[in-house]
């Protein structure tokens, strides 16, 4: 694997964790 792929692949992953955690952070809030 090339060192360029890991960092795009490891941006998309930290991205979507973010976006994950706003979501359940929505939820908490809507409880």
């Amino acid at each position: 694997m090339r060192t360029g792929d890991y960092r795009v692949q490891f941006r998309v992953a930290g991205e979507t964790v973010v976006v994950e955690r706003i979501g359940h952070r929505d939820g908490f809030y809507d409880e």
